[in-house]
């Protein structure tokens, strides 16, 4: 009982601790998630060139005669560890039929053949250094962020902050964070909120009422071939 009873005793403490003076807002982290994928660092394609260089000389090692003549036993028993894995990965292999085969050979040889040609990775808005456009680093994630007055930063100084807007009598806090999105890219079809709880949480101080910020997490959706600019608040 010594041990139940401080925790009968300890006093309850309420889910919420905001007063009337404190103000909800939602902010909204617009991603756009990479494009194409990014080019492969030179420091690891190297490697893997290497890689595949010594695995063939290995390889072709144990099946020249000479070596397995000259090393004996050795070189005998490295030659069935290699024959082992290369049956191994045989017995895994995945086989097509035949008429798969040929189906994919004869592919491109009739009438309506089209020549594959792939788009580029340097955009017009890239060249032009169009910072408000998705369709530029199409390898890379983009956030977006506005230039302007937001809630809690000291009043008259523009600082970089995510689209948001004050709780006002929307049903949700998602719906306050939609809002917030909608008000500065307009049409929300082609983004996804991940959900309705918030990602993160941060409670402001500034010098007149407290504000309790929290954070939604949204994607930009690239299944259609129309996309939107970003206009700066």
């Amino acid at each position: 009982m010594s041990l139940v009873r401080p925790l009968l005793t300890r006093r309850r403490r309420g889910f919420s601790t905001m007063t009337t003076s404190d103000k909800m807002v939602a902010s909204v982290l617009f991603e756009r998630l990479p494009v194409v994928i990014p080019k492969i660092d030179p420091i690891v394609y190297a490697f893997q060139e290497f890689s595949l260089v010594v695995t063939e000389e290995i390889n072709q090692s144990f099946m020249k005669k000479e070596v397995l003549a000259s090393s004996g036993v050795t070189a005998t028993f490295l030659y069935g560890v290699w024959l082992f894995r290369f049956r191994w990965r045989q017995q895994y292999q995945r086989r097509y039929p035949d008429e798969f085969l040929d189906r994919s050979d004869a592919r491109g040889k009739g009438e309506y053949q089209i020549d594959y040609v792939p788009a580029p990775r340097i955009t017009e808005a890239d060249q032009n250094n169009d910072r408000r456009s998705l369709k530029r680093a199409l390898d890379r994630r983009l956030y977006l962020l506005l230039y302007g007055d937001a809630y809690g930063a000291p009043s008259g100084k523009p600082v970089w902050h995510f689209p948001e807007k004050l709780y006002e009598s929307e049903e949700t806090m998602r719906k306050c964070a939609e809002s917030a999105l909608k008000s500065v890219i307009g049409d929300l079809s082609n983004t996804y909120f991940v959900g309705n709880a918030p990602m993160a949480h941060m409670v402001v101080q500034p010098n007149e009422d407290h504000s309790v910020s929290t954070s939604f997490k949204a994607f930009a959706l690239y299944g259609c071939t129309t996309t939107f600019s970003i206009s700066s608040a």
